[in-house]
């Protein structure tokens, strides 16, 4: 049996269903340029500074103590911007500062329009400390424009370079295809390639509106210091996982050039803290420090 519904009832009805496929879409759609209004935007000859520490869990060497070892600086620097792949980059060094001994400095090609990391370099001292020759100066490692996902290297544990991908949505799964982690062959004296060891899985998902500042244990006289009178002075935390037992957190803000506080768990234990001490910028020429640090 039919039930009649009068207009005025059918009007009700109409403007009810409108209103509740109204608040599906709005439910099921992420905010507008979300990820992408926390991303930095850079300028040839932007510095910053940052201080990473990496945890210890004992099992380097027989009979040593757990605990954080002790903390490293690294000077990032914008030095040009060029094209990499079709694609404008920018292009920034990043090297050992005060007292990391690391013996090895980065140059990073970063794509201006999100900053997915499409090359990276390693650049080696020409001898190791006992004076062995190391068997190439440079090593390449080329990463498909096409692989959008966040940036994840791990062969230099205690370097702050996990990179989210800003052009995400609040929540992503991305699948990589397979590689090998072996270097390639290249003629002796040039750099040699190497393809990326990724895992097949990473999740990123996006947290507007939140920060760990408070957790990284520095006071806001750098965010006020950094962000332009004026600005708004709105973050966004990141969290990159490659399971659920193994991701890494990122506090980040337009205003600042890199993420403010990073903090990396595996299975339970943090072993890996990084935050932004310093930045600022240098004009006319990159900023351009001596390699491998103090001594």
């Amino acid at each position: 049996m039919t039930i009649p519904i009068r207009p005025g009832r059918r009007l009700i009805l109409l403007l009810f269903c409108v209103l509740v496929a109204s608040s599906a879409r709005a439910g099921s759609a992420s905010p507008p340029n979300a990820v992408a209004g926390v991303r930095p935007t850079w300028n040839v000859g932007d510095w910053w500074i940052i201080e990473s520490q990496v945890y210890d869990r004992g099992d380097r060497m027989p009979g040593a103590t757990p605990g954080w070892l002790e903390k490293e600086t690294w000077l990032f620097s914008v030095a040009s911007t060029n094209a990499l792949d079709g694609e404008t980059c920018y292009q920034v060094s990043i090297q050992p500062k005060g007292r990391n001994l690391c013996p090895y400095w980065f140059v990073c090609w970063f794509r201006a329009s999100d900053l997915l990391v499409l090359r990276r370099e390693l650049h080696q001292p020409s001898a190791t400390r006992t004076g062995r020759p190391f068997s190439g100066p440079v090593v390449q490692m080329d990463y498909s424009k096409e692989e959008v996902m966040p940036f994840l290297p791990s062969d230099f544990p205690s370097l702050p370079l996990a990179v989210p991908h800003f052009a995400g949505g609040l929540t992503n799964l991305y699948r990589a295809r397979a590689f090998s982690a072996g270097p390639l062959p290249a003629p002796p004296g040039t750099a040699r390639k190497s393809a990326r060891a990724v895992s097949d899985k990473v999740t990123q998902a996006f947290h507007p509106d939140e920060t760990l500042e408070s957790e990284a244990g520095l006071g806001s006289n750098l965010s006020r210091a950094a962000i332009p009178p004026g600005a708004a002075a709105r973050f966004g935390v990141f969290v990159l996982a490659q399971s659920d037992k193994k991701y890494e957190r990122q506090s980040w803000n337009s205003n600042l050039p890199w993420h403010l506080y990073s903090e990396k768990w595996d299975n339970g234990l943090p072993v890996r803290k990084s935050r932004l001490l310093d930045c600022g910028h240098v004009a006319g020429s990159p900023v351009a420090p001596s390699v491998g640090g103090e001594r």
